[in-house]
């Protein structure tokens, strides 16, 4: 939904560390191929682990084609986005045909929710850009559907995000963030392991 996270290792453990707090609900799990056969070895009673086919134009028409009232298709590299954008974004979905987007501060996106499947909304999108985001509007005022923005929030895609993440959670707030972000303990733990081993590379 927004520019890669350079760095695979990092990158690996921080959606690690958000799909394990996700595993915390009883939910619907859509995720892309390569995660699925890996997650499916942890997956626990009350969750439906889905394989994604392939891009999300496709696949959220399936989550609504399989009787759920709405679709958020969530990033995994917002470890503290709050509860209260989830639940705003709850709330527009349930209540008519829009799209809610989260803006990121990358000029992509961490959510997008539908109650409606929108097919063109995902068309011409130069995935993993600083664009999504004004793209995605285009689309929809193309198309004439309404556009909900819950609050931003951002993603952990480089060395300033990454340090930006650890700031928020050794209570160093950015100002821009108006809205406490979740504990994230996984997230945390695997930071606080981290820098430990930087702090001794022997280990």
């Amino acid at each position: 939904m927004s520019p890669p996270m350079k760095g695979s290792r990092i990158a690996r453990s921080v959606i690690a560390a958000f799909l394990s707090a996700a595993f915390l609900w009883t939910l619907t799990l859509s995720v892309s191929p390569q995660l699925h056969e890996r997650l499916g070895r942890r997956r626990r009673s009350g969750h439906r682990l889905q394989r994604l086919r392939s891009a999300p134009v496709v696949d959220h028409r399936d989550l609504l084609d399989a009787g759920h009232d709405g679709v958020l298709l969530v990033n995994s590299d917002s470890p503290t986005l709050p509860l209260p954008i989830l639940q705003a974004a709850v709330d527009a979905v349930r209540r008519a045909d829009n799209v809610v987007l989260s803006p990121a501060l990358d000029g992509g996106y961490t959510l997008i929710g539908l109650s409606k499947p929108h097919r063109r909304l995902f068309e011409d999108i130069r995935w993993s850009t600083s664009t999504v985001y004004r793209r995605t509007l285009d689309r929809a005022r193309e198309i004439g559907l309404p556009v909900v923005d819950a609050p931003p929030w951002y993603d952990v895609d480089d060395a300033a995000s990454l340090r930006m993440l650890e700031d928020e959670l050794s209570g160093e707030t950015p100002a821009f963030l108006t809205i406490p972000g979740a504990e994230a303990p996984s997230t945390r733990l695997f930071l606080r392991e981290r820098q430990m081993s930087l702090a001794d590379p022997a280990e």
